[in-house]
């Protein structure tokens, strides 16, 4: 009796996913055109990617070596930032900037992996254990990918040993070490948002004076992070009926002259008074070849 109704429920909601698979069965060669379509406009836009990101002024990583040097080529940041109106409640642009100099200069200038984790834990973040990593967090075979090792029984091994053996590794392996950070105002951007119950997802960063849709394609990447918030953000919204959240969009140059979108989500901590990083992901590539962070 009570079927019906949720079955009917579910077609309204999911309409057009219940349309696709209807039409995959009753014509596959349409289905695998629409499929290939997408591929092409995927591509098409990596291709523009490509070109667009071409033109922005890097500064090599390997010139920076301080934490300041860092933060004063986030100047753009800053002034794309200050033409924001933030959510009320917000914390300052300057304090969120502050941070993603810190976390730039901490994972790529900084070649300690010892002193990130101390950094880290100062900051007030969490380091998830090591069984936890192995056995929900990394995808199969992602110590293997970095090493070309087998992974270690989690039990026999320390969470500070596989951290620095993968953060040496990435740093070594072909298309994964960051060489060059955007300076100019194309290639830095920032967008402010809010989430809560009845708008859990977030916007894309803006696309400033590259398009939108060429910073954010068709294809990303998430890295899975090693640390935790002081505060998840599903308690945060519980306790506070909201969040306020940063997308900061900067273009990166990796080893091997590849380009593309690294976009760091920052949300604002009411209790602690601070901008958290929550996620790093990649936009409109597919040569990501990753790191730990």
């Amino acid at each position: 009796m009570n079927l019906r109704p949720v079955v009917a429920c579910t077609a309204a909601l999911c309409g057009v996913c219940v349309v696709y698979l209807a039409f995959v069965r009753t014509s596959p060669s349409v289905a695998e055109e629409a499929r290939a379509e997408y591929r092409r406009e995927q591509q098409d836009l990596m291709e523009q990617g490509k070109r667009e990101f071409a033109k922005v002024a890097v500064q090599p990583v390997a010139e920076l070596s301080s934490r300041e040097q860092v933060t004063t080529m986030l100047v753009p940041l800053v002034q794309a930032a200050g033409e924001l109106q933030a959510p009320t409640g917000a914390g300052p642009h300057s304090d969120l900037i502050s941070r993603v100099g810190d976390f730039l200069h901490q994972r790529f200038v900084n070649p300690s992996a010892e002193e990130y984790r101390a950094w880290r834990a100062r900051e007030g973040y969490q380091e998830i254990p090591i069984v936890e990593m192995f056995g929900q967090v990394l995808p199969p075979g992602a110590y293997t990918y970095y090493t070309g090792k087998p992974q270690p029984d989690a039990a026999g091994t320390t969470l500070a040993g596989v951290f620095a053996e993968l953060w040496a590794a990435s740093m070594s392996r072909p298309g994964a070490k960051l060489v060059g950070l955007a300076k100019d105002q194309r290639g830095q951007v920032v967008r402010f948002g809010e989430l809560n119950k009845l708008n859990p997802n977030r916007r894309e960063p803006a696309g400033g004076l590259i398009p939108a849709e060429v910073w954010v394609g068709k294809r990303n990447m998430s890295l899975p992070s090693w640390y935790r918030m002081p505060m998840s953000i599903d308690d945060h919204i519980k306790k506070h009926g909201r969040v306020v959240y940063a997308e900061v969009g900067i273009i990166a140059e990796f080893d091997g002259n590849v380009r593309y979108p690294m976009v760091f989500t920052y949300f604002w901590d009411e209790d602690g008074k601070a901008w958290r990083l929550a996620y790093l992901n990649f936009y409109n590539t597919d040569q990501v070849k990753g790191f730990v962070y």
